[in-house]
């Protein structure tokens, strides 16, 4: 799956597991039975209208087959009418069946991808992750969709050429060598219409995947942006930018609708043309007329459902050449697994009775391996202590606490948590709040019938936000904007607090909680982490000075190194 350059469709396949490849190839097998029913369908109208109408068709064949009917059946021609009506009606049924069974496994093809990508995205390093938009994210989830189509496309398209030749044997040996014009014209008309828009298609998928990224990414920073577009007035900024977006989709889907439809619709003209012309050669050459309606009935049906054919090569042929763009970004994608990933250095460890929750020795780290921004940090963090860490905007203090949550990668040994990891809790610096109701924002990630409303009770209280809670009409099943907009940053920021608690934490890091806080909620907040400090470690980081007191033990990140300033115990 590394080697990118190698054909697309050999890349496609990589992506796809064995049980997939199982179905794909019973897929196949299907494709094959109907090209042979079709077959079957196609045969049974020369007999039926030899039988009407009391002709030869000249084919040894076809002849064979009328005599051994004519010759077992007293009634052949109400035979052959029963016949035809069963064959037609087990081809319908079986066609259904096979249809659904498709749908069926490029469904579990769809779902497996889309949930494997998730996983991928999961599972990256956090780092790479927030290198890319959740715009992109988003649109990369719904390529998938035309990834499995991709593959639908290639079976389907393999399963017409079969269609076709077979058709082409049967004219030919029919109606005979003439037929072989009728033939060429279409696929005439086909390679011309192929070979001359096949570039033209591929760029214009591209583009129009590329702008439906582009609107993705406009709503997403719309949404994520609409106090600062309001206070701003860049209305008419973002109202541009989609509408540039939107029309670039627009104008290069309907290219693409402009270029898809020539063949659909002059492909019918040209296979009817042909017909009429054939059927004016046949009469000028005096053929009986028996034999010109059983010609022309059997080019009629054969001929539609070759032109049926053709039209839905040239669609899966377009829709191939559109799509081919997502195999890439798809494969990509999935290749990031392999770079991204690491398993975190940190050691964790359930130790009891044990009064150094953080150890740290030697911790160095550095965006830039010339430009050091930790530098040899040993210290050890004990509980039922706040620590407040300060430190000049850039020092680290940020960066400081993502090594403790395992964000980036530190050497081996130079943490050492003597808790479990899910007992490490973190509130950032604004809380992210869910659109969803208040218990579902502090039990983040629990499924609604799972949520212990004991304990969401108990962390509302111990963050000090239960009276408000419990004031609302729907107390906490009130309902919370995207961002947490419906209520304060004092608010949000408790019941950031109210999640880090609900998995009852060991650890509490803060990243600049009360940066945006007035005076005396900051007071009321660092109050809260007071009482919640026993038995737990609790770390904030911070630029203000005002409450320093509150804290038990405060530490300066300066020249790349952690220095105690004050221990008021």
């Amino acid at each position: 799956m590394d080697k990118i350059n190698q054909p697309k469709i050999l890349n496609l396949f990589k992506i796809l597991n064995s049980r997939e490849r199982t179905s794909l190839l019973l897929l196949f097998i299907l494709s094959i039975i109907i090209i042979f029913i079709e077959l079957v369908t196609i045969s049974s109208i020369p007999v039926l209208f030899s039988q009407l109408l009391n002709f030869k068709t000249n084919n040894e064949i076809f002849d064979q087959i009328i005599n051994y009917i004519s010759y077992n059946s007293n009634d052949s021609f109400y035979f052959i009418i029963g016949a035809i009506i069963i064959i037609f009606f087990l081809r319908s049924l079986f066609l259904y069946v096979a249809k659904i069974f498709e749908f069926i496994v490029f469904k579990r093809i769809r779902l497996r991808l889309s949930e494997y990508l998730l996983g991928n995205f999961l599972s990256s390093n956090l780092i790479i992750i927030q290198n890319d938009t959740p715009a992109n994210k988003i649109w990369k989830m719904e390529i998938i969709n035309n990834l499995a189509g991709v593959v639908d496309d290639i079976i389907t398209l393999l399963k017409n050429f079969g269609f076709i030749f077979v058709i082409f044997l049967f004219f030919l040996s029919y109606v005979g060598v003439q037929i072989v014009y009728f033939f060429g014209a279409l696929i005439f008309f086909t390679l011309i219409f192929y070979l001359f828009f096949s570039n033209l298609i591929k760029k214009i998928g591209a583009l129009t995947d590329i702008a439906s990224k582009n609107k993705i990414n406009v709503i997403q920073n719309i949404m994520n942006g609409i106090k600062d577009i309001f206070i701003l007035n860049k209305f008419n900024f973002f109202k541009n930018q989609f509408k540039k977006f939107n029309l670039e989709y627009e104008k290069n889907t309907q290219k693409s609708v402009i270029i898809h439809n020539i063949p659909i619709y002059f492909l019918e003209f040209i296979g009817i043309l042909f017909i009429c012309l054939f059927t004016l050669k046949l009469y000028i050459d005096d053929v009986q007329v028996e034999k010109i309606i059983s010609i022309i009935s059997v080019l009629a049906y054969g001929g539609i459902r070759l032109v049926g054919v053709l039209k839905m090569c040239i669609v899966r042929i377009n829709s191939y050449k559109k799509n081919s763009f997502v195999i890439n970004v798809i494969l990509e994608e999935l290749k990031k697994r392999n770079n991204s990933n690491y398993t975190s250095n940190i050691s964790y460890q359930k130790l009891q009775n044990r009064e150094n929750l953080i150890e740290l020795k030697k911790l160095s780290f550095a965006y830039d391996k010339n430009n050091l921004l930790i530098n040899n940090v040993s210290f050890d963090f004990k509980k039922n202590k706040i620590y407040a860490l300060l430190g000049e905007s850039g020092s680290g203090k940020s960066t400081f606490l993502d090594l403790l949550l395992g964000i980036y990668e530190s050497n081996k040994d130079n943490i050492k948590i003597n808790c479990l990891k899910e007992e490490v809790g973190y509130v950032p610096q604004e809380s992210y709040l869910s659109s969803g109701t208040i218990k579902e924002n502090i039990a983040f990630g629990t499924n609604s019938d799972q949520i212990d409303l004991k304990k969401i009770n108990s962390c509302l209280k111990k963050a000090e936000i239960y009276d408000f809670v419990y004031s609302l009409p729907n107390k906490i099943d009130s309902h919370l904007s995207i961002f947490g907009s419906n209520i304060s940053v004092g608010q949000k920021q408790r019941i950031g607090i109210a999640r880090a608690l609900y998995n009852d934490p060991k650890i509490i890091l803060l990243d600049e909680p009360t940066s945006a806080l007035d005076e005396n909620t900051e007071k009321d907040f660092i109050n809260t982490l007071q009482v919640l400090k026993k038995d737990r470690l609790i770390i904030m980081t911070t630029h203000k000075k005002s409450f320093i007191d509150k804290f038990d033990i405060i530490l300066n990140l300066q020249d790349k190194n952690l220095k105690e300033i004050k221990n008021t115990q």
